[in-house]
């Protein structure tokens, strides 16, 4: 997949999002349930964002985000993808629109979140030793 061309981020935590080469569909089963996440590749093959699905998200957006994947075989985890280190946590929204000949990839933070949302965040940022940032208002 060749690098994205005409793109800008609206917020510097996004750049990363810029690197992504590939998009790789993982889940689990954990105490609340299902858990899924998108974690993002880049052309080196490292891990360079990682997104995931909370009962809060837009589920038809999610699935676009995959649509055109390919579905391959289930992989081992390599040692790579296990080694790399969350810089932080938010519960984001992200929006896309065009400025001028670029397209602007913006972020902000959810207006509401159900508790079971909260609460599976919480969880995600505890086991990546990050702090979730605390909501606006």
């Amino acid at each position: 997949m060749p690098a994205p061309v005409g793109w800008l981020v609206a917020r510097r935590e996004l750049a990363p999002l810029l690197r992504t080469r590939q998009l790789v569909a993982c889940s689990l089963i954990g105490r609340d349930g299902p858990r899924e996440w998108i974690d993002c590749i880049d052309a080196s093959g490292r891990p360079c964002a990682r997104l995931h699905l909370l009962p809060d998200t837009d589920y038809l957006a999610w699935d676009a985000l995959l649509v055109q994947g390919q579905a391959l075989p289930p992989a081992s985890l390599q040692h790579e993808r296990l080694s790399w280190r969350a810089a932080g946590a938010e519960l984001l929204s992200f929006r896309r629109r065009r400025l001028g000949a670029l397209q602007l990839l913006e972020a902000e933070p959810l207006p509401r979140v159900s508790p079971l949302g909260r609460s599976i965040a919480r969880d995600v940022a505890r086991a990546a030793a990050v702090e979730l940032e605390p909501a606006p208002g």
